[in-house]
This record gives C-alpha cells, structure tokens and sequence, in this order.
C-alpha cells in the first residue's frame, strides 16, 4: 500500500468510528480506497453480500421504533421492564391496569381509577391526564397534537 492509500485509510478509519458507523461501512469505505477502480463495484458487492448474510434480522426481537414525541415521556419512564426511573416502567403497559404496576407508588386517585391501559385510554390519558384522573401525580400536561399522541400510544402497545 503507498502512502497516499494509507493516510486515506487511516483518516477514514478515525472518521468512520468518531460518526459511530459499523465495521461494515468503515469496510466499504476502505475498499473503495485500496481496490482498484475497475474491481470496486464488485467488491462493494461482494461485501454487501457478505453483511446482508451474517447479520440477520429477526422480526420477533426486532425493537420497535421509537418516535419522536415519545422523549418527553423517556425522561421519566423506561421501556425496560423492572426499571423504574421518577415514573414507572411502560413495558408490557398495554391491558395492565393503571396504579399496578409493583414496585411503584402510584397515587390513590390513580389506583382508584380503574382503567386498563388500551389505545382509548391511553389516548385520553395522554390528552390529559390531570383531567382524566383528577390528583394523579403525574407532572404531565398532555400531548395535545393528535398526530404525535397517536404515535406514542402506537409504540406504548408494542412494549
């Protein structure tokens, strides 16, 4: 390898890792340098190929997407089961009735409530919860975009 190559190399190793790429992209990168231009495009193939085989996807563990709206909620409530940050964990939050979750100290208005979690009401919730349970606890005053509220409550019935 001379040293124009090496240098390249070296600099895309660094800038490859700093983005937090995968060693599959820094290898595309690297191979477009050190092959020789008419043996690129079946290279990059080759190693496309070689990726697309070893690294599999499993639909059933596949983690759903998590969207935008849902981080005003992340900053309080983990999707972890057993994790409880200031509000409870929300795995396995659909068909779980509010205030049940052990581990957690729920308010009494939230225990008297006597609601299961399903997309209605989980979007009245999520509207507003001071008004859907009058002395919760929770320091939220709603999603009011109908849009973003459906998402999140999409993504909470996954968990």
């Amino acid at each position: 390898m001379d040293k124009g190559n090496e240098r390249r190399s070296l600099l895309i190793t660094s800038n490859v890792a700093a983005a937090g790429h995968t060693a599959a992209a820094y290898s595309f990168l690297h191979v477009s340098y050190l092959v020789p231009f008419n043996l690129r495009l079946p290279a990059c193939m080759s190693l496309m190929a070689i990726v697309l085989t070893v690294t599999p996807i499993d639909p059933a563990t596949a983690q759903p997407a998590r969207p935008p709206a849902f981080a005003q909620c992340a900053g309080c409530h983990s999707t972890q089961a057993g994790k409880t940050l200031f509000g409870p964990s929300l795995a396995g939050v659909s068909g779980r009735r509010a205030g049940t979750l052990p581990g957690y100290a729920y308010s009494p208005a939230l225990k008297a409530s006597g609601l299961t979690w399903n997309a209605k009401t989980l979007d009245r919730w999520l509207t507003s919860p001071k008004k859907t349970v009058p002395g919760t606890k929770m320091p939220f005053n709603g999603v009011q975009d109908p849009k973003s509220r459906a998402q999140v409550i999409a993504y909470l019935l996954t968990l």
